[in-house]
């Protein structure tokens, strides 16, 4: 059967299925483990595995898993991440081998990656997805998938250092998209924007927000049906904001 996913979160995280093209829907199930609070985009794998992204799992990224429609969720952590103290939620994607990809913003605000094999059972090793171009903050991960082995991430990132979500910083955002044509051996990363999407800093506290909120809040990548990658993201930088200096 086909089954059709909504996930919220009020105080627990909790997913409904629907087996009739969202129709109608079953009573919503809690994810149970070590993941709580905020979660990214539900994304279901070629064998059915749905996946729920979540940076708050007991200190480190990792998500919620179900591989029987829904009936019951558990949780999975990744070794080596770790959770941001102020930003947005991690992304998954899977190849058509049912490897999965997650993305996520490290404590240290870096663009992490690691894949798993076996549905979150182990994970490789996390990698720096935008070291090699000096990226040292990141917010916004979507990842996106193609052939086995390829893989896209899109991200607002930073070359200049200091906490991007305090009203003080005065760094520059733009548009990066990290890509693996090998299953995550190897990372090549684009600055894909060539004016900022955005000076200053950002606030992450949703609604009650002032000021710092020119980005609204996600982004979204796919991959088209000729393997091209397709980035939607907030530009918040026009006019006199996105000349040089």
């Amino acid at each position: 059967s086909r089954a059709v996913y909504y996930c919220a979160q009020n105080g627990n995280d909790a997913c409904a299925t629907s087996t009739n093209g969202g129709l109608t829907f079953g009573a919503p199930v809690l994810v149970g483990g070590a993941c709580g609070s905020l979660h990214g985009h539900v994304k279901v794998g070629p064998d059915g595995t749905a996946y729920l992204p979540n940076a708050h799992c007991g200190g480190k990224a990792g998500g919620g898993i179900t591989t029987n429609n829904g009936s019951t969720w558990t949780s999975y952590t990744i070794p080596g991440s770790s959770e941001p103290a102020t930003g947005f939620d991690p992304s998954v994607a899977i190849t058509p081998d049912n490897t999965v990809y997650e993305s996520w913003q490290g404590a240290d605000n870096h663009s992490y990656v690691a894949k798993s094999t076996n549905h979150g059972a182990t994970w490789s090793t996390p990698v720096d997805i935008g070291a090699s171009l000096g990226v040292v903050n990141s917010t916004f991960q979507a990842a996106t998938a193609g052939d086995n082995g390829r893989v896209a991430v899109a991200y607002l990132g930073s070359t200049t250092p200091g906490n991007p979500f305090a009203s003080a910083w005065n760094g520059v955002w733009d548009l990066y998209v990290s890509y693996t044509y090998d299953g995550g051996t190897t990372w090549t990363t684009v600055k894909a924007t060539t004016d900022p999407v955005q000076r200053g800093w950002m606030c992450a506290d949703g609604t009650t927000c002032n000021s710092g909120r020119n980005l609204l809040d996600f982004m979204d990548a796919n991959t088209t049906t000729d393997g091209r990658v397709v980035v939607g993201y907030a530009d918040g930088c026009v006019a006199a904001c996105a000349l040089p200096g």
